[in-house]
């Protein structure tokens, strides 16, 4: 499903970005570039997730990682250099389009530092918190629509 300009410009206003028409453009067309990429994961077969890898500067953290197994209750691999992820993401992304590696390369590219295997009886403190935090959630909603009007 392509992306029109309008909802470009629509996101744009809700960040607060003012855009030139040549950014809107540019931006349209970058961003349908994402999608068209974003379609080709689609068509992975994702019924059954059995682990995750963690990139960026939350996966320097060993505690946010075995939350996240928790949570999730699937192993979570730490990348060997979490705080390039998202450059090696990008030569990914590039390579792929220059048809230089296939989408199922990319797993057996990347390094993982450890690997966090899920703890249950964590999982059952997270969800009683979540059950918190969504009664929580539900009473502030009208106020996070007051402090976010235009």
């Amino acid at each position: 499903m392509p992306i029109s300009r309008q909802e470009v410009a629509k996101v744009a206003s809700l960040a607060r970005l003012a855009l030139s028409d040549d950014e809107l453009d540019r931006m349209t067309s970058q961003l349908g570039s994402i999608v068209g990429f974003v379609s080709q994961l689609e068509a992975l077969d994702t019924a059954v997730l059995a682990q995750s890898a963690k990139s960026g500067g939350g996966a320097l953290s060993d505690t946010w990682a075995q939350i996240m197994a928790d949570v999730l209750d699937i192993p979570i691999h730490q990348q060997a250099d979490p705080r390039n992820g998202n450059v090696l993401g990008i030569a990914f992304l590039a390579f792929l389009r220059l048809g230089r590696i296939r989408l199922d390369d990319i797993p057996g590219m990347v390094r993982i530092a450890k690997v966090f295997q899920p703890n249950p009886e964590n999982r059952a403190v997270y969800d009683r918190l979540f059950a918190q935090f969504m009664a929580c959630q539900k009473k502030l909603t009208p106020v996070f629509h007051a402090l976010n009007r235009d």
